[in-house]
């Protein structure tokens, strides 16, 4: 029975006017003209499904193609808005110096909620501080924090964050999209699509008498005309993996594309100050030892949990000193250690 269902009073006052002002205003725009387009195809579509004057199966795929354009607007249009009002959030997470249990894991130990919420706009108070309590953004953190399978895509969120820090409003157009071609969050995917490959459409039955249709007696391929190639022999990493540990080429000690990039960022604008300098060279020595650091541990078994402590004690120390590794990769590298 539906009429015994009823919402929390902290619920009951929920209105869209407590969403950001200027990205809604920017994302509704989009919408409508979005809205408009969606509109005017599906008229141009209609009329000529009723004029019956051409059914071709190359009109069917430019409509299909013009509706994978409208999705994919539609999808820009709201990740360039969770972006904006997100963005900077990586500057609030809180390192990860203790094994994972109940505690560590609670938002408040890996999100610096109060400085996150005083970064944002006044008039939008009340929104982050609903946004917070939310169970996908307090999943969103976790996952944000720890090693999950959503790492491709965060890494990819982080760098949408990134590129809307750095907008400025002059660049941006009508549509809410910036003018320079790294300002698009998101492309259509064309990999499929090759020079070398020629579609025949086969003949359509327009045209032929009654009771008529076009007939094949046979459709068979030259099997000469495919190559052919050697499977490579798998032995050795068969032997490799049957002997335990980590696979090779194991993820775990690697950077994410992001790291790389903002690694490379990072660098180009340290390298002007001596002082800041110093600080990045310094950080990569320590992200160039715990990256070798699973090596380290599989060759030598027996030095094993001295090397983690050691590798710990490390990582307390820097914090303690106030110095911020950039690459989160030393902190994934020990979490996963551990867990072997």
């Amino acid at each position: 029975d539906t009429n015994i269902i009823t919402l929390g009073e902290s619920k009951l006052n929920i209105h869209s006017s407590f969403l950001p002002k200027k990205p809604t205003r920017v994302l509704r725009n989009c919408l409508e003209r979005l809205h408009q387009k969606l509109h005017l195809l599906l008229q141009s579509g209609s009329a000529q499904s009723s004029n019956h004057t051409d059914h071709s199966i190359d009109n069917d795929f430019q409509l299909k193609r013009k509706e994978l354009y409208f999705e994919l607007e539609i999808q820009e249009a709201f990740l360039r808005f969770m972006a904006t009002i997100l963005k900077g959030y990586r500057n609030y997470l809180l390192p990860i110096i203790k094994a994972p249990t109940v505690g560590t894991t609670d938002t408040n130990s890996l999100f610096n909620l109060k400085a996150f919420s005083l970064s944002r706009d006044r008039s939008d108070t009340k929104f982050f501080a609903l946004v917070v309590k939310t169970q996908m953004f307090i999943r969103f953190i976790e996952e944000r924090s720890f090693v999950s399978d959503m790492d491709a895509g965060l890494a990819f969120f982080d760098e949408c964050t990134e590129k809307m820090a750095v907008a400025t409003p002059g660049k941006v157009k009508h549509s809410g999209w910036l003018q320079d071609g790294e300002g698009r969050l998101l492309d259509l995917d064309e990999s499929h699509h090759s020079e070398r490959t020629v579609f025949i459409m086969p003949p359509e039955p327009t045209g032929l008498p009654s009771n008529t249709t076009y007939t094949y007696q046979a459709f068979t391929l030259n099997p000469l005309l495919f190559s052919h190639k050697e499977p490579k022999p798998l032995l050795k990493a068969t032997t490799r993996l049957s002997g335990g540990g980590m696979p090779p080429g194991s993820p775990m000690a690697r950077r994410t594309k992001h790291e790389i990039k903002s690694a490379q960022k990072l660098a180009k604008k340290y390298a002007t100050s001596p002082e800041l300098w110093a600080k990045c060279l310094l950080g990569t020595c320590y992200s160039l030892w715990f990256i070798h650091l699973p090596s380290f541990v599989l060759m030598s078994q027996t030095k094993a949990p001295s090397t983690l402590r050691l590798a710990q004690e490390l990582l307390v120390r820097i914090q303690k000193a106030g110095f911020t590794i950039k690459d989160e990769v030393c902190y994934r590298v020990m979490m996963q250690l551990c867990g072997l």
